[in-house]
């Protein structure tokens, strides 16, 4: 019986332990991560532990990304909660990738449909100025369980493309831009950056 028992729990202490570190990894295994809440409208996401939290800080730009401090590789600002920025710097071999993903919800009509207002309708009514030719007819995905829309914007004039996704919650639309070059790098970050996406209820 006491043999029983001792396999048992360690079982349950594996099983835990694995728990744990998929709980605390951003997804890619390679570090911890931390949860940025944006209390205001009610969603939380996560960012690599090293990210720092708060505005660029002062002379990040004065020199080239390589020879940056970390604290300049990767921040995430929420100082507007109706703004919130999140940027990445990624390093493959002599390859430098920079992610920047937006997260928008300004107090402006074209952010605040009317109650039980249509998700495609109205991004087809208020972004008539993108490139809307492969909009979906309905919602085609799910963020934490609400219907979103995901959607690539061709770049224009040999400019970067961006992977947007759109949600409604509390009749305020939302909108995640992910406006940097979608290599493979910026293209896992994004996905991972998503899976953490939580919206509370």
């Amino acid at each position: 019986m006491n043999k029983r028992f001792t396999i048992s729990l360690l079982i349950l202490i594996v099983v835990l332990a694995a728990a744990c570190s998929t709980a605390n990894g951003t997804g890619t295994g390679s570090e911890n991560s931390k949860t940025i809440t944006n209390e205001q409208f009610g969603y939380s996401f996560e960012v690599p532990e090293s990210c720092h939290v708060g505005p660029m800080p002062d002379g990040c730009k004065q020199s080239p990304p390589e020879e940056r401090p970390e604290e300049c590789l990767c921040f995430v600002d929420g100082t507007d909660p109706q703004f919130v920025a999140f940027q990445k710097f990624t390093f493959t071999g002599e390859k430098t990738s920079l992610a920047s993903i937006d997260i928008l919800s300004p107090d402006t009509q074209a952010f605040l449909p009317d109650e039980g207002a249509d998700l495609v309708s109205f991004i087809q009514q208020t972004r008539s100025y993108m490139d809307l030719d492969d909009l979906p007819a309905e919602p085609n995905m799910v963020l934490d369980g609400l219907p979103a829309v995901s959607l690539l914007i061709p770049g224009k004039q040999g400019g970067a493309a961006a992977q947007k996704v759109f949600f409604i919650k509390d009749d305020r639309l939302f909108e995640i831009t992910m406006g940097s070059n979608l290599d493979e790098n910026n293209a896992q970050l994004y996905e991972d950056f998503l899976a953490t996406f939580v919206i509370d209820e």
